[in-house]
């Protein structure tokens, strides 16, 4: 969990309760995981930004829809992949700018 998921659409500025923007992160496998609502954040009239829940490990799939009055959800039934990152190279980078 934690990454930023970005949703792009139209006239998300029109939204009169905020607290009621939720995207739901529901299993799309056979395992059945609970579903997790999580609030999404206004970045500007086409974009929400949602962060992936924990609970999932690398290679989960996932439902994510968007609600906007925690009754209707929308019917896209986009798809995220969790993902695990095992190692990276370099380990560490310039402590200081460069400037």
């Amino acid at each position: 969990g934690g990454t930023e998921l970005y949703i792009t659409g139209s006239k998300f500025s029109n939204i009169t309760d905020r607290s009621m923007v939720k995207c739901r992160f529901r299993s799309n496998n056979l395992t059945l995981k609970p579903v997790k609502q999580i609030p999404a954040y206004y970045k500007n009239s086409t974009t929400m930004m949602c962060v992936s829940p924990s609970g999932w490990k690398g290679g989960d799939s996932v439902f994510v829809d968007m609600t906007f009055n925690m009754v209707e959800y929308t019917p896209h039934n986009f798809t995220y992949k969790f993902f695990t990152i095992y190692d990276s190279f370099p380990k560490s980078g310039p402590t200081e700018s460069m400037d």
